[in-house]
């Protein structure tokens, strides 16, 4: 298991609703697909000047996964 931790002065995004963990899947879709079948929210917000979006997964206690492809 590994964190990216930030270590910032900028209190901004200190209430942004998109604070989150990150985790690296190996087969990102299947994942998607299973948690999405047992219920969790699965949330895309589209990138910034990209056809791309970040996927965020949320569980029951309302905590924010971004998922990422290994």
């Amino acid at each position: 298991m590994r964190f990216e931790v930030f270590i910032t002065n900028d209190n901004s995004k200190a209430n942004d609703v998109f604070t989150h963990s990150c985790l690296l899947i190996e087969n990102r879709d299947v994942f998607v697909n299973t948690a999405s079948s047992m219920g969790f929210d699965v949330v895309k917000v589209p990138r910034k000047e990209s056809e791309g979006y970040y996927l965020f997964i949320k569980d029951s206690f309302h905590n924010l996964y971004e998922i990422k492809e290994k």
